[in-house]
């Protein structure tokens, strides 16, 4: 098993060596002046590009998010894996999505703004990194082109805490 976990490790390193000129962290500040965690991947090649962002309360190092970067990069997108508020490294309180719009929409206008980015930015992600992306839609800034959720429900009231109008005690009180 352990072999087979090695070889699955270095397939994918192999598979991904090349295609990017470099990864880099950024501590990127919201407009309160909290830092969030931003770890951004260029493609080879002459820029600048377009961005696919992900972010994420599941750390930038998961299983959601990790294998999508090969390719986007391959196909010439720069990718940027941020870490919402109060996870992983980033500073502030995790406070299951209030600040989500306005992190996003500061994000994504940073990502605007950086010479490698060509000012079109689209997000991808699952489950609560899906919920990133419903937060943004409204009133998102104009660098924002397309959203790609997935595994999740922009209605969290009815799908996710009241299903069938009834309280799922077993996901409200032990996660929120």
């Amino acid at each position: 098993m352990k072999t087979k976990r090695v070889a699955i490790a270095l397939s994918i390193f192999l598979c991904c060596a090349g295609m990017a000129i470099g990864q880099t962290y950024y501590s990127v500040e919201m407009p309160d002046g909290i830092l969030l965690e931003t770890e951004v991947w260029l493609p080879d090649g002459p820029g600048p590009f377009p961005t696919v962002l992900m972010r994420t309360p599941y750390g930038h190092f998961n299983n959601v998010d990790v294998l999508p970067r090969s390719t986007f990069l391959q196909n010439g997108y720069a990718t940027v894996v941020q870490e919402t508020r109060g996870t992983g490294v980033s500073e502030g309180v995790w406070n299951f999505s209030k600040e989500d719009g306005p992190d996003g929409h500061a994000t994504i206008e940073w990502i605007a703004q950086q010479p490698w980015s060509n000012g079109n930015v689209g997000m991808v992600g699952s489950s609560a990194g899906a919920g990133t992306q419903y937060a943004v839609a409204q009133g998102a800034p104009s660098a924002l082109k397309c959203l790609r959720p997935y595994r999740s429900t922009p209605d969290r009231y009815h799908h996710i805490f009241l299903q069938g109008g009834a309280i799922r005690y077993s996901l409200v009180w032990t996660w929120m």
